[in-house]
C-alpha cells in the first residue's frame, strides 16, 4: 500500500450502523432525523423500503442504511432542526 491509498483509508468514514438490522426509530435516532421525514423520503423513493416482517413491524438492513447515508443523504441537503449540541457528525 503507498501513501495515497493509507491516507484514504485513514480518512474513510466509519459505518454508522453497524451490521444488523434497526427499526426506523433507531434510525430517526441516530439519524438526528424524524420519522416522518424518513417515511417521507421513502414515498418519494429516495429511503429503502426495509423487510416488513408483521403489520406493525420493518426492519431495515445496515448495509441499505449505510449505502443511503454515503449515497443520497448528501445530495439531499438535509439541514437538522435539532439543537446544535444534539446534532450527529452528518449536518451542517
Amino acid at each position: 500500500m503507498n501513501q495515497t491509498e493509507t491516507q484514504a483509508v485513514e480518512t474513510k468514514d466509519p459505518d454508522i450502523f453497524e451490521l444488523g438490522q434497526y427499526r426506523i426509530k433507531e434510525i430517526s435516532k441516530r439519524l438526528s432525523m424524524g420519522v416522518s421525514t424518513l417515511y417521507l423520503y421513502q414515498s418519494k423513493g429516495l429511503f429503502p423500503l426495509g423487510n416488513k416482517l408483521s403489520t406493525r413491524l420493518t426492519l431495515y438492513s445496515s448495509h441499505e442504511l449505510n449505502t443511503w447515508v454515503n449515497e443520497v443523504l448528501p445530495q439531499l441537503n438535509f439541514i437538522s432542526k435539532q439543537p446544535e449540541a444534539d446534532r450527529t457528525r452528518l449536518y451542517n
